[in-house]
């Protein structure tokens, strides 16, 4: 078991594979939509996120629960929580 954080992990690969792809989210299929996060794009959407919350959480919650499913927007969440 590695004892680093998601955050971590995402910061490591931002700064060794900065334009590999790291995320794909599929669309409508009929109309071909795809969207692709470089490991460099998610990591600042992550943070964009993490300062968003510590804004409203300056101390940070010892809890947290992030809706989303399987919507893109929940990966760059779960890279910061563990932050």
């Amino acid at each position: 078991m590695l004892d680093v954080t998601l955050g971590q992990l995402l910061r490591q690969a931002a700064l060794e594979v900065p334009d590999r792809i790291a995320l794909v989210r599929k669309g409508v299929p009929t109309l071909r939509l795809v969207r692709r996060w470089t490991y460099a794009q998610l990591l600042t959407e992550a943070e964009r996120v993490a300062s968003a919350l510590l804004g409203k959480f300056p101390t940070g919650p010892s809890e947290f629960a992030v809706p989303g499913g399987s919507q893109h927007s929940w990966m760059g969440n779960c890279f910061q929580l563990g932050r």
